[in-house]
């Protein structure tokens, strides 16, 4: 009688995580099952083939059988998530139009140069159409269930705002900033260029003005403009350009310099020293990085929660 209880259990065990054919063939195995709703083997595989392209192109060895290992949990659990969060949707009659799926795919479909390569990257995918839409409906409503039930408390107080400023200052600190001028002349692998420059130089020093020499002799591209490049950070500019300008006072210019291949001449028009950026300046970004974060935390608590009203049984890894 034993012996029949444990054959018994075995065969059924096998019946669960193994899905066969008509003719008894292991056609794919089960991952996971939430609430009766099952993933399976060949659905991962597939979201875990562009984690392997990448890894592949980065990692060898040990790492990268590390990194698969990881991805391959990370592949899991993110599944497992999108069922509980579609069960929930499902469960809470979250509804999805026609016209919604059809908008969304319109607005997919023009990130494509044309109709053509958008059913192509369908065909790369091996989706139809039909798959599409089911994937597009599944995302609408479990973003509908987030919006509606997860997210809709979260508030950024003023204060919120001003405390991670002070907080994060160090953060917004900006770098240096000039605004110079430039003239430059573009070296043939002659003396002209560096004659040109030279008598350009002794214009300057005589009194002539920079904007109208640049406009007169400059092949920058801001020529036109008289060689105005506008504020740049200090620390953005090529090692040769910082150098000249070093030593320079707001409105004095240098010798003519050669760098990459032409004869500049840099006039240092305003300096900006580091400073910390004003919170009305930042305010924005700071309070997309307290949303995000504390969409993270709801979510996290949501799905935590969640999780102990669903029955869920995992199998094998993937292999």
């Amino acid at each position: 009688m034993i012996k029949l209880l444990k054959t018994l259990f075995f065969t059924i065990l096998f019946q669960i995580t193994f899905i066969i054919n008509g003719s008894g063939e292991v056609i794919d195995y089960i991952a996971a099952i939430v609430d009766k709703e099952v993933i399976t083997a060949s659905e991962l595989k597939e979201r875990l083939a562009v984690a392997i392209e990448y890894y592949n192109k980065i990692y060898t060895g040990e790492e990268l059988e590390k990194r698969l290992g990881q991805i391959k949990k990370t592949i899991l659990t993110e599944a497992i998530e999108e069922k509980v969060l579609l069960i929930s949707a499902d469960r809470a009659n979250i509804e999805v139009t026609e016209e919604e799926i059809e908008k969304n795919l319109e607005e997919l479909e023009k990130e494509f140069s044309t109709p053509d390569e958008f059913y192509a990257q369908l065909k790369r995918e091996r989706l139809t159409i039909d798959d599409l839409k089911e994937k597009t409906k599944t995302r609408i409503k479990t973003s509908k269930f987030v919006r509606l039930n997860i997210l809709r408390d979260i508030r950024i107080a003023e204060e919120e705002i001003t405390n991670f400023y002070e907080e994060n200052k160090n953060s917004f600190l900006m770098p240096e900033q000039v605004k110079i001028s430039q003239i430059l002349i573009k070296s043939a692998g002659n003396n002209e260029a560096e004659k040109t420059a030279e008598e350009i130089f002794k214009k300057l020093k005589s009194g002539e003005d920079f904007s109208s020499l640049a406009k007169l002799y400059s092949e920058g591209p801001n020529a036109s403009a008289g060689g105005d490049l506008g504020f740049v950070y200090l620390e953005q500019l090529q090692p040769q350009i910082r150098q000249a300008i070093s030593e320079l006072k707001v409105g004095e210019f240098t010798k003519p310099t050669l760098i990459s291949g032409s004869y500049n001449i840099i006039k240092l028009e305003a300096k900006k020293l580091s400073q910390y950026a004003p919170i009305t300046e930042v305010s924005e970004l700071i309070k997309k990085r307290i949303y995000d974060s504390k969409v993270e935390r709801a979510y996290e608590n949501w799905m935590n929660d969640a999780k102990k009203d669903f029955e869920i049984v995992t199998f094998s890894p993937l292999s």
